[in-house]
């Protein structure tokens, strides 16, 4: 998945689509419910605003509390559970 967010961010600095002022920070949960609700925090403290979570369900479903808490919005490009949505 980051390779391609990597090449969409290539793309879209050099198109102009993407201004040169956002700032990419980078975590990994890799897959722990446990371990994506540490690396939230550790991006909202470096800035984060948008975060791309959850390749699970249930890691995106462990992150909700916190994404409350932090005020930060999550997109998941693979969490599917009917529960996720409001």
């Amino acid at each position: 998945m980051k390779q391609g967010i990597e090449l969409a961010i290539e793309h879209g600095l050099a198109d102009k689509s993407l201004d040169s002022a956002v700032k990419i920070v980078w975590g990994d949960s890799g897959t722990d419910p446990n371990r994506a609700a540490v690396e939230l925090k550790v991006l909202a403290d470096q800035g984060a605003k948008i975060v791309i979570v959850g390749t699970t369900s249930d890691t995106a479903k462990a992150l909700l509390p916190a994404l409350e808490k932090l005020d930060v919005v999550a997109l998941s490009p693979s969490a599917s559970a009917p529960d996720l949505t409001k």
